[in-house]
């Protein structure tokens, strides 16, 4: 469960970024790819593609380490005779999540304190008024 939660964090980030990304290059549309199908290594993958942020590469390498203990636990879970490994295996990936979670929650305050000063900036709120008032909000 610890990595199901930390992919929903990365893809989290993800839609911010693409977000945050958007309103800069507002009017202009921007479309995203959608990440569906890909595995918790790939979305990190992806992560790691986009620009910074703050705690993006603490963020990505606890994400790293816990893709990679969930990865020998599942693989490797039938070769264990003794459970005390798996439990010592358990008790890292929950070290390296309580990580995770740590710098998820400082990108994504950094992220969204950065999304407020668009709202602080005249120019682009005039721009912004401009746009709707000639094309409506959608």
């Amino acid at each position: 469960i610890y990595s199901q939660l930390a992919e929903d964090m990365v893809r989290i980030l993800i839609k911010n970024i693409e977000f945050f990304e958007q309103l800069h290059q507002f009017p202009k549309e921007i479309h995203f790819p959608e990440y569906e199908r890909e595995t918790f290594g790939q979305i990190i993958g992806i992560l790691e593609r986009y620009p910074e942020f703050n705690g993006k590469e603490n963020f990505i390498y606890q994400c790293q380490e816990l893709n990679k203990i969930r990865r020998e636990i599942v693989h490797q879970l039938t070769k264990h005779t003794d459970t005390e490994i798996v439990v010592m295996k358990i008790d890292t990936a929950k070290s390296f999540f309580e990580g995770v979670h740590k710098f998820f929650s400082t990108s994504i305050s950094s992220l969204w304190n950065s999304f407020d000063q668009f709202g602080k900036d005249q120019e682009w709120l005039e721009k912004a008024n401009k746009y709707i008032q000639q094309h409506g909000a959608t």
